[in-house]
C-alpha cells in the first residue's frame, strides 16, 4: 500500500452492526476457532493459539461467541478469514479485513 492509502485506511471509521463488537479472545475461543475450518483438529489448538496471541489478529463476537476472525500468519500474509455462515451477509468479512489490515499498518 502506498502511505496514502495507508492513512486513509487508517482514518476509516470501522462500524458493525450493533449486536456485534470486536473482542478479545478468550481461551475457550481458539477451539471454536480451529474446529471452524475445514481440516481442523484438536491437535492445531496450540499452534493457532499461538498465532493469535503473537501475531496480529481481529475477532469479532455476539454475546460473547466468535462469529468472525481473521489473523496475520508469521510468514506475513492475511491468513483464515472466516464468517460463521449464519453471520454472513452482514459486512463483517469487510471490517474484520479493513481492523486486521489497520493493525498491521500501526
Amino acid at each position: 500500500m502506498t502511505t496514502e492509502q495507508q492513512e486513509k485506511l487508517l482514518a476509516l471509521e470501522i462500524t458493525l452492526p450493533k449486536e456485534y463488537n470486536f473482542g478479545k479472545l478468550e481461551d475457550e475461543d481458539f477451539e471454536k476457532i480451529v474446529l471452524s475450518r475445514d481440516k481442523g483438529q484438536p491437535q492445531d489448538i496450540p499452534h493457532i493459539r499461538a498465532i493469535l496471541t503473537c501475531m496480529p489478529s481481529s475477532i469479532i463476537k455476539k454475546n460473547d461467541e466468535v462469529v468472525a476472525y481473521e489473523m496475520v500468519d508469521p510468514s506475513g500474509f492475511l491468513k483464515a478469514h472466516y464468517v460463521f455462515p449464519v453471520h454472513r451477509g452482514n459486512g463483517l468479512g469487510n471490517a474484520i479485513e479493513r481492523d486486521l489490515c489497520k493493525k498491521c499498518i500501526r
